[in-house]
């Protein structure tokens, strides 16, 4: 059904996203961010995300339903997400008592800055990276994450609550910065 969708519309998007999907695919919706715990590890690694990244676009939850913004941000960059938010047009208050308390963030009002602001910072500090493959996950250090590209260029992302150095670079607190394969940094 998926290639008939392509066919037909042009693209397809589905949420979730099992492997069997990935060939039709054009797009990838609220795929996880954590593993599913059925095995004994230390910390998870974005491994569905490093068979999708540069070849599928895809999202995780929406920035406006997670406690931490600042951190939510981060798992984007460190699992290659595209920002999303869920928007609504009145306030969520209207929606207690319904089918839909999910939506509990929403009323456009609060998020439409915030989430352009976003989007804009993406595009303009990762846009080396947002469509190549991940070739490489690791932790640098404790709190840091170091991630390679296809293109040579890497991101530091440090989730600790202050400075850190590493191979030379220096990261703020909650903070990430992309080192081109160049040298240059952003």
């Amino acid at each position: 059904y998926l290639k008939e969708a392509q066919k037909t519309c042009g693209s397809a998007a589905v949420t979730g996203g099992n492997a069997y999907v990935l060939a039709a695919a054009d797009r990838l919706a609220d795929i996880p961010m954590a593993s599913s715990d059925l095995f004994l590890q230390s910390r998870s690694i974005p491994f569905y995300q490093m068979v999708c990244h540069g070849y599928i676009a895809y999202t995780s939850e929406p920035g406006n339903y997670f406690y931490d913004f600042a951190r939510q941000k981060l798992q984007w960059i460190e699992y290659g997400c595209n920002p999303y938010f869920v928007l609504t047009a009145e306030s969520n208050a209207r929606l207690i008592g319904t089918d839909y308390t999910e939506f509990f963030s929403t009323y456009y009002q609060y998020w439409l800055e915030k989430a352009a602001d976003v989007c804009k910072e993406f595009n303009a500090r990762l846009g080396s990276v947002w469509g190549q493959p991940i070739v490489l996950h690791e932790q640098a250090e404790d709190g840091v994450v170091r991630e390679v590209y296809e293109n040579g260029a890497s991101i530091l992302i440090n989730y600790n609550d202050h400075a850190v150095t590493v191979a030379g670079q220096t990261v703020g607190a909650t903070d990430y910065c992309v080192v081109e394969k160049s040298g240059g940094v952003q």
